[in-house]
């Protein structure tokens, strides 16, 4: 356990810093975009000032950046001091060896979806002093609103209900987590998975993550179209993901066995 603590204690090194700066520049233009609209007290719900700031948009091109980081963090292992060679004759079990790549990156996955939830708060932090600003009001952060914005009670709690985007981070119900683990750990398997079937020349195997990102981007795009999409289609969806993350998984594991990656 503590090989593996300082195995990923290295890799992280890698990855943490770049996704820090990801995090930090998704929080500052989310925050930016989000400022910059003109709250005019007609009752627009704060999860509709979100859509507008593209929240999701900024979010997921941010998500992409942290796996294109994963991917570069493996790569970054074949060059300079080709410390993959170091790693590969550690004497460390080799499920060890792939979990130290594995878990460094749904880390960082981790570190994006919360600075998401802390860029979510802040912009009702921001929208309910507008509102209460615009009533004439001067205590802009109060436990009890004013009649006129008491619409905005509880709209952080139900901007989590009712937008379907940000039950990513917080799910709400069996579905919606199977729905946040499968885009948490899914990409991850396979962006290690990607990286090491070029390394090692298996170009065949990139017909696997070919099919997963198909997979993926359907799941992405039914998140604000849930009335379009039968229940029975997500799981569907979901279930191959599983699947194929699970064989990319262990297609990257026999090519760290038998030492096929360098």
């Amino acid at each position: 356990m503590k090989k593996l603590y300082r195995l990923c204690s290295f890799q992280f090194w890698g990855i943490g810093i770049k996704a820090f700066f990801v995090c930090a520049a998704l929080l500052v233009f989310q925050l930016v975009a989000f400022s910059r609209q003109s709250f005019n007290n007609n009752k627009i719900r704060f999860e509709q000032f979100m859509q507008q700031a593209e929240y999701s948009t900024m979010f997921f091109i941010a998500f992409a950046l942290i796996l294109i980081i994963i991917a570069v963090s493996v790569y970054q292992r074949y060059f300079g001091s080709k410390s993959i060679y170091t790693i590969m004759s550690l004497p460390v079990n080799k499920v060890g060896i792939y979990l130290s790549f594995i878990i460094p990156g749904i880390i960082a996955i981790l570190m994006l979806c919360f600075t998401q939830i802390i860029s979510v708060y802040i912009s009702y932090q921001i929208i309910l002093q507008k509102a209460v600003l615009m009533t004439g009001h001067t205590s802009s952060i109060a436990l009890i609103l004013p009649k006129d914005v008491d619409y905005m009670d509880n709209a952080l709690f139900l901007s989590f209900v009712r937008y379907d985007y940000l039950r990513l981070l917080l799910p709400l119900n069996l579905l919606d987590f199977a729905r946040s683990i499968c885009l948490i750990v899914s990409p991850v398997i396979t962006v290690i998975y990607f990286a090491f079937c070029e390394r090692s020349r298996k170009y065949e195997g990139m017909v696997l993550v070919i099919f997963q990102a198909i997979l993926m981007w359907t799941i992405i795009s039914n998140i604000n179209n849930t009335l379009n999409s039968t229940i029975e289609f997500t799981i569907a969806t979901i279930s191959l993901s599983v699947i194929l993350s699970l064989l990319c998984a262990f297609l990257t594991y026999r090519l760290i066995k038998n030492k096929e990656v360098v």
